[in-house]
């Protein structure tokens, strides 16, 4: 610092210490609070010197209270920080006291007392602070004031805490209604999909039908009340919110805290007209929201939720008509399946409590839920478009407004923005040459059949020429592209660029050739900027209608038939005939040009289709002006040109055009390559703008067949309830296989280009698509794999097994082919894999497997269960001398490692298998040692503090009758039948008229076991085998226990 300015500032401090400027009994002092940095010194570091800071808790946060509290004034003390003193309102009538009497009682004159472990002010070295990826304005405000979060700021009154829980598990086990979000025109997929099923497949119903949130703000509350019997106000609410995230590129934590705002008031109002009780708290749980695209951090997600939650407690506060009777949020879930992010969003919610204790409170440690899984398989989710926005300035300036060219008449750069599922927004310039990419537009194959076989095709040198750097470096990672364009650069077949460049990237002429086109290999749709922010519009009540054109001819026609555009026609129709559409055709000599415009505008139509003849700036005669538009037969109407179907009664959900040089909206022969002011916008720019939902438009003349294949498959897609995304990915895949597979190469799969959200679909498919587990590439992430089946399996034991069965078993294929499935980790977590899924017999095989291994590294549980789960199957573990040696071995695991009260379950399990299997006679001793291994285990259970063992305890007192059968066992079993009441087990019962002799209750039994869960109703015939065994041939009871036998046998 200049040795001038240091020695004013000392001056200036000299004369604050002899109290200069500061009038005796008229200065008050209002100190805030908040962690202070307090020393600045340097330490020695790998590379030099480096700086450091400490901090400590005497201070406002920004001044310390030694330094800033002058000698001889009052002062105060609050509990906000130096730049929320004048702002938060709670401070406001003790400020206003200060003012008109120089003193209040509301604030202390001492700082809040410390613990006894802080009696010496605490020092800590600062830590560098994690700030927002993208700071909101008022955080923005908040930094600059040095003031506190605005998650506390504008409070009237520190409310109670609001508890917050971070959990690791299934969505499907969250404690309270789910929040999730939804990007704009996004498929729903992810925590999202898995609400959906919840909600039995509502949401994809309402995203249908176009009344699913998409924008910020907007927000859509699926709850039902959960109401005890007697009680009109509900007792917990079920069901789930969705709020709009807008667009990806777009969203910023300021634009997430206000959504997550909307969504929670909206909560809390449904809440409020299901009669919910004011005095008890809302809780919530939640995803982390804007986190699964990956624009948004887990840090920033974790602050916008905490900020959304005290801001719509402090709206809710503010429209109480009393104080205190106001609804709030008193508990927050943060639910996340993902081990790692969990652990990551457990840390920034204890950094973000800590900071604001006096508002949240942490709940403990991560909660270990079920359902909770490994990532496995790629970092980003198969079914994300990675957005690139793509524009090109108009080099002339032209207004909005006013005819511009299509093409830029001077060179321009194009420049792209980059956002993909890493958190990256990237943005880069690459320079075009308008010249060198007219030319090469122009060299795209135009004719069906021709494709350029010699590796230099006028894409790859496009995609050279205009792909930019960071794009090139994602390319080979074939993920899905969503093209975010303007009118100019929209003119570029960006469906043709080709990625595979020979003698790079391992490619040969011959791998390359065997090679699929980018936008084959991986999904590319287009988006026009004006679509991008618009949100799906609600479907249309009523039937659905669709109109299809096909070659019209009636009245005659200047242009040859196209006998494929006819039979294309007759096929779209069929389908969506189909489909449950209303279908009107107009194909051939019986559709004349008066006609198809009439049917154009007789109604509203859902979907149109026409294949025919199209043409840009064609004059038929030399008189003519040049015209851009669908041919429909004749003069006068022989085109109908763009501005016409902007007139349409209302804009078709999806309108495919399937005509010759029709999708373009830059020039396409080489005598349309000259500059002028300006070129008429394309018929698909135009549909996209009047508010159409998705465009197909075909780019340049292509081959009947092929054309044929790609409208049959997308149309077979789409009315099935796929995706707009996906089913164009896979009609470009059905038609490059067909042309490949027919021995020669077609363009005819590039020449469509197709705007729209990938999200549209025309039907629901009755739930969310998903995509297949990936194919583990180590035995680590196949363990991983495993334990996410497991764990969903557990979390949702309701669900249709067969999917995971399959699964598993492509799975335990691919391992033996791998040759893991040795491998003894692998083989235990499969174990427990086909476990969840109720496959025993297949579980026993692969702990088997897992304990023979050369290396054992199994769970000492999976070893276990190499001897328990046999006592399940009926007609397993026969082999008595076998059972004897498991209990050797589990004896032996208990001297090892301590009793625990499952193995001693399992060793009087097994004692209890040996003797219904003993011969007459024999049993007594097992039936002891079953006893003996109960009585410990019940004793460890109730030593331990653990859950009641009233299973055990029954067990126990059907070996004391079987082995005394005059013996007083009745006072045990009725007090567990008074603690179990009303829930009765069918063991119990069992027991109960074992001991009264009661034949008609055994009978009585065979029924209520026809609905007893599949535990119990094991544990049930295990008992009746033990008593059949036992109990003499000539007893009375025997034949009852037959008939209860063969039952359970059927129900088995």
């Amino acid at each position: 610092p200049d040795p001038q300015a240091m020695a004013e500032a000392r001056r200036f401090w000299d004369l604050m210490k002899g109290d200069a400027g500061i009038p005796r009994g008229r200065c008050l002092y209002l100190a805030g609070a908040g962690e202070t940095c307090d020393r600045i010194f340097t330490v020695q570091g790998r590379k030099g010197p480096e700086l450091r800071l400490s901090k400590t808790s005497d201070g406002d946060g920004t001044v310390l209270w030694s330094t800033g509290i002058p000698d001889g004034v009052q002062a105060w003390y609050s509990r906000s920080e130096h730049g929320d003193l004048a702002k938060d309102r709670y401070l406001h009538p003790a400020i206003a006291e200060l003012l008109l009497t120089g003193t209040t009682r509301q604030l202390p004159t001492r700082p809040r007392p410390r613990g006894a472990e802080d009696v010496a002010p605490l020092r800590r070295t600062m830590a560098e602070e994690p700030l927002p990826m993208i700071p909101s304005p008022p955080q923005m405000l908040a930094l600059a004031m040095g003031a506190r979060s605005p998650a506390i700021s504008d409070d009237e009154e520190l409310a109670d805490t609001i508890r917050v829980r971070v959990v690791h598990g299934d969505l499907r086990r969250a404690r309270y209604p789910i929040l999730v979000g939804h990007y704009l025109g996004d498929p729903i997929m992810g925590a999202e999909a898995a609400l959906d099923r919840m909600l039995g497949n509502r949401l994809s119903r309402r995203n249908a039908r176009g009344l699913h949130p998409g924008l910020i703000g907007t927000w859509d509350v699926q709850i039902t009340p959960d109401c005890e019997t007697g009680q009109a106000a509900p007792v917990a609410l079920k069901g789930g919110v969705t709020v709009g995230l807008g667009v990806v590129s777009d969203l910023t934590t300021g634009g997430l805290i206000e959504t997550l705002r909307s969504g929670l008031m909206a909560f809390a109002d449904t809440a409020q007209q299901l009669g919910w009780d004011r005095q008890q708290p809302l809780a919530i749980s939640l995803v982390l929201v804007g986190c699964g695209a990956g624009v948004v951090a887990v840090s920033d997600s974790v602050a916008a939720i905490l900020t959304a939650i005290a801001q719509a407690n402090r709206l809710l506060g503010e429209d109480s008509p009393r104080p205190g009777q106001s609804l709030r949020f008193g508990e927050v879930e943060i639910i996340e399946g993902v081990e790692q992010t969990a652990i990551t969003a457990w840390h920034a919610v204890r950094n973000r409590t800590q900071r604001l204790a006096e508002r949240f409170e942490l709940a403990g440690r991560l909660e270990q839920g079920q359902g909770g899984w490994r990532r496995t398989g790629p970092e980003i989710d198969p079914d994300w478009w990675m957005e690139v926005t793509i524009t090109s300035p108009d080099p002339a300036g032209h207004h909005p407004g006013l005819p511009h060219p299509a093409w830029p008449q001077r060179d321009a750069p194009l420049r792209y923005l980059l956002v993909d599922g890493r958190a990256r927004v990237e943005a880069e310039v690459v320079a075009t040459s308008r010249r060198l990419v007219s030319h090469y537009i122009a060299q795209i194959p135009a004719e069906s059949g021709l494709a350029d076989v010699s590796g230099l095709s006028p894409g790859r040198t496009l995609f050279e020429l205009l792909w930019p750097a960071k794009l090139k470096e994602h390319s080979l990672e074939d993920r899905n592209l969503r093209l975010v364009l303007d009118r100019r650069s929209a003119a570029i077949p960006w469906e043709m660029l080709d990625d595979r460049r020979p003698g790079q990237d391992a490619f040969d002429e011959g791998v390359l050739m065997a090679t699929k086109p980018p936008a084959v290999r991986y999904g590319v749709l287009r988006q026009l900027i004006s679509q991008r922010q618009r949100p799906a519009r609600p479907r249309r009540g009523g039937g659905r209608f669709a109109l299809v054109i096909g070659d019209p001819r009636g009245g005659g026609s200047p242009l040859a038939p196209l006998p494929g555009a006819e039979r294309e026609a007759e096929a779209v129709a069929a389908l969506l005939e189909e489909a449950g559409y209303s279908v009107m055709r107009l194909i051939g000599e019986a559709a004349r040009p008066q006609d198809v415009v009439s049917a154009m505008y007789s109604r509203s139509w859902d979907v149109i289709h026409v294949a025919g003849h199209g043409v840009a700036d064609w004059a038929p005669t030399p008189a003519d002006p040049p015209r851009t538009g669908i041919v429909l037969g004749a003069p006068p109407l022989d085109v109908l040109e763009a501005e016409l179907l902007a007139q349409l009664p209302s804009a078709p959900d999806f309108v495919f055009l399937n005509c010759c040089y029709l999708g373009q909206i830059g020039p396409r022969d080489q005598h349309l390559l000259q500059d002028r002011p300006g070129l008429a916008a394309s018929l698909a720019v135009e549909l996209i703008e009047s508010g159409c939902s998705a465009v197909v438009a075909c780019g340049w003349a292509v081959d009947d067949g092929a054309a044929l294949n790609f409208a049959r498959t997308l149309y077979a897609e789409l009315c099935g309830g796929t995706n707009f995304g996906q089913s164009v990915r896979r009609a470009r895949e059905a038609t490059h296989a067909a042309s490949t597979g027919a021995g020669f190469m077609d363009s005819t799969w590039g020449a469509y280009q197709c705007y729209g959200h990938p999200g549209f679909a025309l039907a629901s498919n009755g739930g969310a698509q998903g995509a297949a587990e990936p194919e583990p590439a180590s035995p680590g992430e196949a363990i991983a794999i495993l334990q996410s089946i497991r764990s969903r399996a557990e979390a949702d034991p309701d669900a249709d097994p067969d999917a995971a069965l399959a699964r598993l078993a492509a799975i335990e294929e691919d391992l033996r082919l791998c040759g893991w499935d040795g491998h003894s980790d692998v083989a235990s977590a499969l174990g427990d894999a086909w476990l969840a899924c109720g496959r025993l017999d297949k579980a026993i095989a692969a702990y088997q497997r897992a304990a023979m291994a050369e290396n054992l590294s199994l769970p000492v549980r999976a070893l276990q269960d190499c001897f328990g789960l046999p006592l399940r199957l009926r007609g397993a573990a026969t082999d008595v001398a076998g059972l004897k040696d498991a209990v050797t071995i589990l004896a032996a695991l208990n001297m090892a490692c301590g009793a625990s009260v499952q193995r001693l379950d399992l060793i009087a399990a097994i004692h209890q298998r040996i003797a219904a299997l003993s011969a007459s006679g024999g049993w007594t001793q097992p039936v002891k040692a079953m006893q003996a291994a109960l009585a410990e285990a019940i004793r460890l259970a109730q030593e331990r503090g653990q859950q009641e063992p009233f299973d055990l305890q029954l067990r126990a007192a059907l070996a004391g009758f079987l082995l005394d059968p005059k013996g007083d066992h009745g006072a045990t079993v009725a007090g567990i039948r008074q603690r179990l009441a009303p829930a009765v087990p069918p063991l119990l019962e069992l027991v109960e008229a074992l001991l009264a002799g009661d034949g008609e209750g055994l009978d009585r039994l065979a029924q209520s076991a026809a609905v007893a869960p599949p535990d119990d109703l094991w544990a049930l015939a295990e008992a009746v085998d033990l008593a059949r065994n036992c109990l003499p041939a000539r007893s009375a009871l025997q034949k009852h226990l037959k008939a209860l036998s063969a039952a359970i046998e059927q129900l088995s």
